[in-house]
Formats: C-alpha cells, structure tokens, sequence
C-alpha cells in the first residue's frame, strides 16, 4: 500500500508522441524492466492530457527509495535538450495540485521533488525549472 507524502517528477526522455508514448513507456517498463505495470502513477503529454498509470494507493516502480511514500508524475518530453512550453508545464501543474489537495500533501520544494533528488540523473531534464513548477503548483491551489 502506497503512503504518499510527495511528488515525484520524471521527463519521459522522448520527443511528445501523445497517447503512443504512454503505450511506448509501458511497454518499456512491462516488456524490459519486467515490471507489473506502468511504474508511474500518471503520464502528463503535451497534448495536455493526463493519463493514469498505477493507482495513487498502489506502490510506484518510479524512484528507488521512494516508492512506497510517493506519486510518480511522467511529463512526456526530453527536457535535456528543451524546456516544457508553458501550457505543458501549467497544465502538469493544475493535475499536481489535484494530487496535492485529494492526498492532502502541501505544495512546496520538501513535497514536489525532482527524480534527480533520488538518483544521478538529469531527470526531469536539465531544462525543466522544479521552482517554476512548484509556484505554478502553489497557484493552483489558490485559485477558488
């Protein structure tokens, strides 16, 4: 059983294909990783859809060390060669406050955290702005 108290962000390391990347990384984590499911709890693309992954109680397959006490938000793109354009970014950010308040987890940089705060890598991309990300989040919650 999944005990969230924050939020894992990814890049998918690939160009937005919509819904054929969530198929594609599935198939990825199931086929090679040899995994039950999508390790991920939702897939944010940049056709500004969400798709839901493994259920927000299930256990994630997403960030060693922090499966157990976290939900994993895939954002499709390769965030080491471009940033998020702002409607992707703001779009991912509005799901995340949802996340947020259903699992009652305040939005700040102690709870919205990057997968490189786990493991020695650049995800989610070293164009991807977490501070940009966490105001946008804190916004959304604001908002009536």
């Amino acid at each position: 059983m999944n005990q969230p108290s924050r939020i894992v962000v990814h890049h998918s390391l690939t160009h937005d294909g919509v819904k054929a990347d969530f198929d594609a990384i599935e198939r990825y984590h199931v086929d090679v990783k040899r995994w039950r499911a999508i390790g991920y709890q939702f897939v944010v693309d940049g056709k500004c859809r969400c798709i839901a992954g493994r259920a927000m109680h299930e256990v994630g397959a997403h960030t060693i060390g922090a499966n157990r006490s976290s939900v994993g938000v895939c954002i499709v793109g390769n965030f080491d060669v471009e940033p998020p354009d702002i409607e992707l970014l703001t779009f991912a950010a509005r799901h995340i406050a949802g996340i947020c308040h259903a699992l009652e987890i305040e939005a700040s940089s102690d709870t919205l955290l990057p997968h490189n705060a786990f493991a020695d890598k650049s995800c989610p991309g070293r164009m991807f702005s977490m501070p940009m990300l966490v105001s946008l989040v804190q916004q959304e919650l604001l908002q009536p």
